[in-house]
């Protein structure tokens, strides 16, 4: 269910931090801002920035491209739980975030998502260490 300005703003966030950066929308699921409410309460002495959540399908393929260079087209995920459009253009709500953050003992981290999180997870090594968490079935990849 799509969450509501009001919502959003009740559950802590602003969704400016959650909109597309490509277009500014913001269409999130309502469950994934109430996981990581209680995600964010859990572990309220880290420190988190949300550094992608809502991507419409040009954005989500910027992403690729940058990442993938001129093999994004072979590894794209069109099932990607950040999308709000696909690419027909048919509306969707994102269901993932991702977050950067001061995570001085990852392994902690991954305890404490093994145990809480319901969705999946996973740690990208970047220059800041970066997690991405979604609503999909619960599963941990490395």
């Amino acid at each position: 269910m799509k969450a509501t300005e009001e919502e959003i703003t009740l559950l802590g966030f602003n969704s400016k931090d959650l909109a597309c950066k490509c277009c500014g929308v913001c269409r999130v699921d309502l469950g994934l801002l109430q996981r990581m409410r209680c995600f964010f309460d859990f572990t309220q002495k880290l420190d988190f920035k949300i550094t992608s959540c809502c991507r419409c399908w040009d954005h989500h393929v910027d992403v690729y491209r940058g990442i993938y260079g001129v093999n994004w087209e072979k590894k794209i995920s069109k099932a990607s739980k950040h999308l709000i459009t696909d690419e027909h253009g048919n509306e969707l709500e994102s269901c993932a975030m991702d977050l950067v953050g001061l995570f001085l003992h990852l392994e902690a981290v991954d305890a404490v998502l093994g145990k809480i999180w319901l969705g999946g997870y996973h740690f990208y090594k970047t220059n800041s260490p970066l997690i991405h968490l979604d609503t999909a079935r619960k599963r941990r990849w490395r």
